[in-house]
């Protein structure tokens, strides 16, 4: 009989030990998702701010005052946006040396729903078309957003639709990390790029 009770307090040691080996090695796995889930939102965001800043920057360059620079901008709200809301729609244009036009086109759409900070908000794709004589020579598709829009604004930073007052293309988004645990300690990494407008420099 003690001989029993004794494999029996052995078995229970045992498998308390295992169950806290188990619990330390499953805490540690979601503590690296976490942490590369993270580093990946935060390379996506750095990545994303320099093409943009990079894109937008041709806006109207070569194109006379009368020429049309830009579309109208369609927007939807969005409360989970620091502009409330989040833009839709966007196409603008410029020309190069040899006056050819080029056209590029940014469409927003929500892909699904997930839950961020408590709160369950739409997460947005980003897609990019560059078109020239009326075909696409390029493109390509951003990672999930928490939210994207683009304003133009005046010498006090302030939003403006009047062209000849732009001074900058203002962008905010948000890129939202691809993995979510109890480790987690981002929920969505936020950036802001300035762009200067200059559509009479080539």
């Amino acid at each position: 009989m003690p001989f029993i009770y004794d494999n029996l307090i052995a078995t229970a040691i045992g498998t308390t030990v295992i169950l806290i080996l188990i619990s330390i090695q499953m805490r540690s796995t979601n503590t690296t998702v976490a942490q590369m889930s993270r580093n990946v939102a935060l390379n996506q965001a750095e990545t994303m701010a320099t093409w943009l800043e990079e894109d937008l920057e041709s806006m109207g360059r070569n194109m006379g005052d009368d020429d049309t620079i830009y579309d109208p901008i369609e927007r939807e709200e969005n409360d989970g946006s620091p502009t409330d809301s989040v833009l839709t729609g966007l196409t603008y244009y410029y020309e190069n040396e040899s006056g050819d036009k080029t056209e590029i086109e940014y469409d927003v759409g929500d892909e699904e729903t997930r839950t961020i900070a408590g709160t369950d908000r739409p997460i947005y794709k980003l897609s990019r078309e560059q078109k020239q004589k009326g075909s696409v020579v390029g493109g390509g598709t951003s990672t999930s957003l928490g939210y994207f829009d683009v304003r133009f604004v005046d010498e006090d930073a302030e939003e403006t639709t009047t062209e000849d007052s732009i001074q900058a293309i203002r962008v905010r988004f948000s890129v939202v990390p691809p993995f979510q645990n109890d480790e987690s300690t981002l929920d969505e990494v936020h950036r802001m790029v300035v762009v200067p407008y200059t559509p009479a420099q080539d």
